[in-house]
């Protein structure tokens, strides 16, 4: 099992953190902001049972939250710049696309102008046969 946080390996369960609500991930006790042993100290099986991570810790639940976050602000950083670079990179993609399917469509209403200039020349030289 992986860190939540981190993503490195949790190893001894004693060591870590399950999210006991939605998610069910697990966290090293450093990356849950619990790493001094007088905090991870007050943790016991009991209050590790009922242990909620942040992503669950604001919702409407009958599961206390044991800390307020389970991120220490350096990897919550990180994810956040994570995060951004990967929406940058997703917005330059659908700006491409969006420009793509607009050179397309300048592209086919030109080819339907012409098909419409089309019928309108074919209908007069067909009035005309008729005539």
């Amino acid at each position: 099992m992986n860190c939540a946080a981190c993503f490195e390996i949790t190893g001894n369960p004693s060591d870590l953190l399950v999210c006991n609500s939605g998610c069910k991930a697990n966290f090293h006790l450093t990356c849950a902001g619990q790493n001094d042993k007088s905090r991870s100290g007050r943790l016991t099986p009991a209050l590790k049972k009922k242990w909620i991570c942040v992503a669950f810790s604001g919702t409407k639940t009958k599961i206390p939250s044991v800390i307020s976050s389970c991120l220490p602000q350096s990897s919550s950083t990180k994810i956040s710049a994570m995060f951004e670079e990967l929406l940058k990179n997703q917005m330059e993609v659908l700006t491409g696309k969006l420009d793509e399917f607009k050179e397309s469509m300048n592209f086919n209403s030109l080819l339907i102008q012409e098909l419409k200039d089309t019928i309108t020349s074919l209908k007069e030289v067909n009035n005309n046969l008729h005539r």
